[in-house]
């Protein structure tokens, strides 16, 4: 299946526009994916005024997504293993699960629902901004958020909605944690470029570890031989450093 440039879309049945290879939203319309799965293993695309909402259960499963402005995941499962690139448009992960297992470059994710984003991973590529809002119950529960360098990243935090998440922040990145400390549980920001340089100090150590264990392990029979071959040497040294007198002959007359 191929749609370009309709107005609103309904697909309310299941899998009514499932496995559709291009639905395109335009203008200020809707693509409204309200079925089980009506739209799952679909490639959506919408421009900068056109919104797209995943409202039944798996709707968007394994959807590729190109967003220009918004969209909306409130099925349970609604829009989990979707794959969505828009760096400037917000995304919503109102159902529970709603988001699990996806990829998401976006300007700003609301997680509301239980575990919305599961085993998920949020990006932001250089220059780009992006704000994550995980307010709901255990929202960003097993997500990882991947800051590259050149980007800005926040995370807010309310209700435990950063509870098991991680925040990666590469060097070069500005990444900050938004939550009140006494009622959330944070999530520490990973630099990793000090863990590079940790992890290379750990490989120097282990390499010096190994040479002296492999010094240590040397056979006995080896060391002793070098030993009497060091002494040989030093006995010929001094033998020729002794004065030799020539013997005369004598004969008779």
């Amino acid at each position: 299946t191929q749609l370009h440039s309709f107005k609103n879309l309904l697909c309310s049945g299941p899998d009514s526009c499932a496995a559709s290879r291009c639905v395109e939203v335009t203008e200020i319309n809707k693509l409204l994916c309200d079925g089980p799965t009506s739209c799952s293993m679909s490639t959506l695309v919408s421009d900068a005024l056109a919104q797209i909402q995943c409202n039944g259960r798996n709707a968007c499963v394994d959807a590729d997504i190109e967003a220009g402005y918004r969209v909306l995941c409130n099925g349970h499962k609604g829009c989990m293993g979707m794959d969505l690139v828009g760096r400037h448009s917000f995304v919503e992960c109102g159902g529970m699960n709603a988001c699990s297992d996806s990829t998401i470059l976006a300007k700003q994710i609301d997680a509301f629902g239980y575990k919305a984003l599961n085993s998920g991973t949020i990006k932001a590529y250089n220059n780009s901004v992006l704000l994550l809002q995980a307010h709901g119950y255990y929202a960003g529960y097993g997500a990882n958020v991947n800051c590259d360098a050149g980007a800005d990243c926040t995370v807010s935090c309310m209700n435990k909605g950063c509870a098991g998440l991680t925040f990666d922040c590469a060097d070069g990145a500005t990444c900050q944690v938004k939550c009140d400390a006494n009622t959330d549980e944070c999530p520490r920001i990973n630099d990793l470029s000090t863990e590079i340089s940790n992890l290379e100090e750990l490989i120097v150590g282990e390499a010096a570890v190994q040479s002296m264990n492999t010094l240590h392990n040397t056979p006995t029979m080896y060391i002793v031989f070098a030993v009497a071959v060091v002494t040989i040497i030093v006995l010929i040294a001094c033998y020729s450093s002794q004065p030799h007198y020539k013997r005369e002959e004598y004969f008779e007359i």
